[in-house]
C-alpha cells in the first residue's frame, strides 16, 4: 500500500512539473537595446574618446555626426548580411560576403 501511495505521488509531482515547468523556460518577449539610438550613442561616444586621447588628430563634430548616421544605416536591410565572419573558415553569413571583404572593399 505504502508502494503505491509512493508511485501515486510521483506521477502527480511528474504532472505537476510537465505543467508548470514550461512556463518558466517558455521564450517571452525580450528588450534589447534600440539599434538606432544605441550604434549612434556608442559611435559617437567612441568618437568623443578618440579626440580624448589623440588632440591632434581630432574628429570634428560633422565627421562625428557622419559616423553615427553610417552606423545606424548600417543595419538598414540589406546592408547588415555583411556583418559576419567567420574566422576560422574565413566566410560570411551563409557564403555572402564577409564583414572582412566589405570594411576593406570601399566599392562593395
Amino acid at each position: 500500500m505504502a508502494n503505491r501511495k509512493f508511485v501515486e505521488n510521483i506521477i502527480k509531482i511528474l504532472i505537476g512539473l510537465i505543467i508548470i515547468c514550461p512556463i518558466f523556460v517558455s521564450p517571452a518577449k525580450v528588450w534589447a537595446y534600440d539599434a538606432v539610438t544605441t550604434h549612434r550613442a556608442i559611435t559617437s561616444e567612441s568618437a568623443k574618446v578618440f579626440n580624448y586621447y589623440y588632440p591632434e588628430l581630432v574628429i570634428s563634430s560633422l565627421e562625428i555626426d557622419s559616423l553615427a548616421r553610417g552606423s545606424v544605416d548600417e543595419d538598414t536591410p540589406p546592408r547588415w548580411l555583411n556583418h559576419f565572419y567567420d574566422p576560422v573558415h574565413q566566410i560570411g553569413f551563409r557564403g555572402l560576403r564577409t564583414s572582412k571583404d566589405w570594411a576593406e572593399n570601399t566599392t562593395a
